[in-house]
């Protein structure tokens, strides 16, 4: 071989074995290859990414490369995996800075992706997959995990790079195996078998085109099961034969269901659970009654005939309703959310249907008349989301398999399994009931999935590292220091020259740093200040290790520079506690209907409270807000009279004393003037409200629409029959719940506009934006003198002082109001759930108000009145004995 030629390949070998070296030495830790998160409403999904150097050489910085995979094959990029835009290896923020193993979270929109990482010395990863789109859990018996068997193989495999398929099922310590060949993991058995798709790929296939993002299949099913098993295995009971042996213990058949809820489903998200069961639950002979010889005479466990071991007797009071529904009530509490369940209908089993067990599973899912006190009606339809007759709400309607008969099955004796014929129609049944729409809306858009946790599993720890101190940064920073207690320490920092890029802070202790953490949580004075988004400030927690009676100056500098932050340092002087705090929940975000205004409107509307799983008072913000509009964050109130028209989407943040935050897209479409073609259309349905108040400061009333129990209506208010502004029936009222009014979040209140503060008397009535209907009890008159002269800018404002008059409470809140003198105020009473229990307006409040608000029936436990005065607002916590 000629020398030349030697030497190109010797260098050929000494780069190609670099660059292996360097793409050994990071690793992605998470996700694992291959996952699919469930997305949310905003089509988005945040994801944990965890790099790991395995080499001992820190990670000062990262970066990573997104390609999207297209359902014709092939990649498109490299984009941003949020706009699709190009977008080539862009730093993210990331945690553990200088250390072996950094953690990025990232907002990745839906669809399936080939990522890479690549750190500050250029060491890249492998390339892994990573999916944001649709994941679903399946449960039931052998038609819901297939049959393998060589005669019937199943009719289609799911898309490689879009349908993922997994059978994770417990298979420790040998725990009973899996009947009649059910696709289990189990010793010797073959990818084939394990990884046995059934009619699901087929399903897969057809959701991907109707979606174009990936979905994920996790199987939980287990052949040959009742659901009174499944019922009682998942409270921890067994049921026997009549011999007295169970057939079933560990607790399955739930056990696969249970691991896949308390675990995977919470590092993955989950869309729902797609149930198909009923076939072991058939009477012998479905043309007699449940008690007759030939029903009584089997062994086999069914919901309306099984040996309960609480009473030692045969139970034969439930039905197949009751108990489905207990078994949905306990997967959601093992989850911990309302996870949606849909449903089939199916009885089927050898050549026979029972006509009583889909009643059963029909009275589960609720009706299309949706009166509970028909139970001979038919299901609802597919993507209705009307709650159940037992009070559920995400429970929707599955495919009626009973419909495909014995030329849809395997032949005597069998004529209970799909074969390939029956695998096609199901999976295309299946795909109705979750793409048909119902009042314009699919089972997507009408069900409320479960985002994942941010858990991990598998994710290395006590990596052996050589930390290194990040490289010196440099940029246009601002930041100052605006408050320390035992608590938190607090303040903002910012970079003018990348304004929406969060940056990095270094707490310190005199010279000492005790922690890096990013300046990333969401202040809507930020934002009004034009800092970028508003999401620039921070919250350190106090250490135990500063609680020690001794003085501590805390000042903060941007991570890798010499800028130190404004108004500092701050010294605490704390004692020990001897316990640690405990940990913080974020805020969750509530469901917001999309809000629609009109241009040159006047427009107010109350965005639902958020929800603090530790009971915190919460801070909200909302951004960007369209020109023309206002947000006051202590009444969640978003009103003025909007200059511009489109739609927009808003960010909608809350965030806890402790820094926890949470946020939500919100949808404001603004019509263009009424001197325009309008582009809404006519809206109609099944509607109720009225107009209960119409006063100087608010208009209040509720409305809502029975054939939409839980979506809130927009309402539109007149005066003299011209148009003043419209706002959303979304307040949560007790009263409306207990009245079978859907959710019971449909009242409204909305400020009485100033231009009808002129001394004159006007006609208030009010409608449902669009439609004709207009609400009961109107039209009101209303007459109001103009609004006192506003104090001149000159004169400080007066501190708003609220004082609960007796605390713990009776029936109702005596509370004393200074600081308000002469200005309209407004009182508020929830739970710690965010709920309203009371409201009730001031027009003009005197130098010493004194209110009193009802308290119903709320049980005992701490309430909040909340009692907003102008820009100011004071919230006071209140005992309920």
């Amino acid at each position: 071989m000629p020398k030349n030629l030697l030497l190109k390949v010797g260098i050929v070998l000494v780069v190609l074995l670099e660059a292996a070296t360097l793409q050994a030495q990071v690793a992605v830790s998470w996700p694992q290859n291959g996952m699919v998160f469930q997305r949310g409403s905003d089509n988005k999904a945040s994801v944990k990414c965890i790099i790991t150097s395995t080499n001992g050489q820190a990670i000062s910085s990262l970066q990573l490369l997104f390609y999207k995979y297209t359902l014709a094959g092939g990649t498109q990029g490299p984009l941003d995996p949020v706009t699709g835009t190009s977008q080539s290896w862009t730093t993210v923020p990331i945690a553990g800075a200088g250390t072996c193993q950094v953690t990025a979270q990232i907002d990745v929109a839906g669809g399936m992706y080939k990522v890479k990482a690549k750190d500050n010395s250029g060491r890249e990863t492998a390339e892994f997959d990573l999916g944001v789109g649709e994941v679903f859990a399946i449960a039931g018996q052998s038609n819901a995990s297939g049959i393998v068997n060589a005669n019937n193989p199943a009719y289609e495999t799911g898309n490689v790079t879009f349908v993922r398929f997994f059978n994770e099922k417990d298979q420790s310590n040998n725990l009973q195996g899996f009947e009649e060949n059910d696709p289990g993991k189990c010793a010797g058995c073959s990818p084939e078998t394990v990884y046995f798709q059934w009619y699901w790929g087929g399903l897969g296939n057809k959701l991907i085109q109707a979606l174009n993002v990936p979905v994920a299949f996790y199987q939980n099913s287990m052949s040959s099961t009742s659901v009174v098993e499944w019922r009682n295995s998942s409270q921890n009971r067994t049921t026997p034969f009549n011999d007295g042996q169970p057939r079933f213990i560990n607790g399955f058949p739930y056990r696969n269901l249970k691991n896949f809820l308390t675990g995977r489903a919470k590092q993955t998200g989950l869309r729902a659970i797609l149930w198909h069961q009923g076939e072991n639950d058939r009477r012998d002979d479905p043309t007699t009654p449940n008690n007759s010889p030939t029903n009584t005479t089997g062994g086999f466990p069914r919901a309306m005939r099984y040996y309960d071991v609480r009473t030692n007797s045969i139970n034969m009071s439930e039905n197949d309703g009751d108990v489905l529904n207990e078994l949905i009530g306990q997967s959601r509490a093992d989850l911990g959310a309302d996870v949606p369940w849909v449903i089939a209908q199916a009885s089927h089993l050898r050549g026979i249907s029972d006509p009583l067990i889909v009643a059963g599973q029909v009275k589960t899912i609720g009706y299309a008349t949706h009166d509970n006190s028909n139970p001979s009606a038919a299901p609802k339809a597919f993507g209705d989301p009307f709650v159940s007759p037992y009070g559920r709400a995400n429970i929707f309607t599955g495919p009626n398999t009973d419909q495909f008969g014995n030329s849809y099955r395997q032949p005597d004796p069998d004529k209970t399994h799909f074969n390939n014929l029956g695998q096609s129609a199901v999976a295309t049944e299946w795909n109705k009931a979750l793409t048909t729409p119902y009042n314009g809306q699919t089972f997507f858009n009408a069900s409320v999935p479960m985002l994942n946790k941010g858990e991990t599993t598998g994710v290395p720890t006590n990596v052996a590292c050589n930390p290194t101190t990040p490289p010196v940064v440099s940029g246009n920073f601002d930041g100052y220091l605006y408050g320390a207690d035992c608590e938190t320490f607090r303040g903002w920092a910012w970079d003018a020259n990348q304004r929406n890029t969060p940056i990095s802070v270094q707490i310190l202790d005199g010279t000492t740093v005790i922690a890096t953490l990013t300046a990333d949580e969401f202040r809507q004075d930020l934002a009004n200040a034009g800092k970028g988004d508003g999401r620039h400030a921070f919250r350190y927690f106090i250490d135990n290790s500063l609680k020690n009676g001794a003085k501590h100056s805390l000042s903060a500098r941007v991570t890798g520079s010499s800028f130190v932050l404004k108004s500092g340092p701050k010294v605490i002087e704390c004692q020990g506690t001897g316990t640690p705090p405990p940990a913080n929940n974020p805020p969750q975000p509530p469901t917001v209907a999309a809000l629609s205004a009109q241009q040159g409107v006047a427009y107010s509307a109350t965005l639902p409270a958020f929800t603090d799983p530790d009971n915190e008072t919460l801070t909200y913000g909302l951004s960007p807000v369209p020109t023309g509009l206002g947000f006051n964050p202590a009444s969640r109130v978003l009103s003025g009279t909007p200059t511009v028209n489109g739609t927009f989407t808003l960010t909608y943040t809350a965030s806890d004393p402790r820094g926890g935050t949470g946020s939500t897209p919100v949808t404001l479409t603004i019509q263009p003037p009424a001197t325009q073609p309008p582009s809404s259309t006519t809206v109609t349905g099944s509607f109720e409200g009225y107009l209960d108040k119409v006063e100087c400061g608010t208009m209040r009333g509720w409305v809502w629409d029975r054939n939409k129990p839980n979506t809130p209506m927009t309402v539109e208010f007149y005066a003299n029959g011209v148009a003043i502004g419209t706002t959303e029936a979304n307040i949560y009222r007790q009263d409306l719940k207990d009245a079978a009014k859907g959710n019971g979040a449909h009242a409204y209140s909305f400020t009485t506009p100033a231009s009808l503060k002129n001394n004159a008397t006007h006609q208030i009535s009010a409608k449902i934006l669009n439609s004709s209907y207009t609400l009961k009890g109107a039209p009101k008159p209303l007459t109001c003198a103009p609004p006192a002269a506003r104090v001149s800018a000159g004169v400080p404002e007066r501190n708003l002082t609220v004082t609960v008059l007796g605390n713990p409470v009776g029936e109702t809140v005596g509370v004393e109001v200074r600081g308000a003198e002469g200005q309209f105020l407004h009182l508020q009473l929830s739970d710690l759930n965010g709920r309203m229990l009371a409201e009730q307006d001031v027009a003009e409040a005197g130098a010493v108000e004194i209110q009193h608000v009802p308290v119903g029936r709320q049980p005992t436990g701490l309430l909040l009145l909340r009692v907003v005065s102008g820009q100011q607002a004071v919230t006071v916590k209140v005992l309920k004995p």
